[in-house]
């Protein structure tokens, strides 16, 4: 497990079930030597230190604009050559 690469995508860190939940995913994953990362759309949310803590990179993309978000989220899974990338939230877009 150590070479796998995994990239989060979150619209939000705060104190809900799923981010929770993201939070105990990615502690097991660090657990076993996973590199990961978290791409999240806000910034000094309830779970934001917590997961830094972890040892995951969190990349901030407060992009208003969807399109210019996206585009931006696109080069940087390019740069990175991510092996999974999973979105947290449904509505993530």
């Amino acid at each position: 497990m150590p070479q796998l690469k995994i990239c989060f995508v979150a619209s939000t860190i705060g104190q809900g079930g799923a981010e929770q939940q993201l939070y105990y995913i990615l502690k097991v994953l660090r657990s076993l030597g996973a590199n990961c990362h978290l791409i999240c759309f806000t910034q000094g949310e309830y779970w934001e230190e917590p997961i830094k803590k972890l040892g995951v990179q969190v990349i901030f993309m407060e992009e208003k604009n969807k399109l210019l978000r996206l585009l931006k989220i696109m080069l940087f899974i390019r740069k990175h050559k991510f092996d999974i990338i999973q979105s947290v939230h449904f509505q993530t877009q």
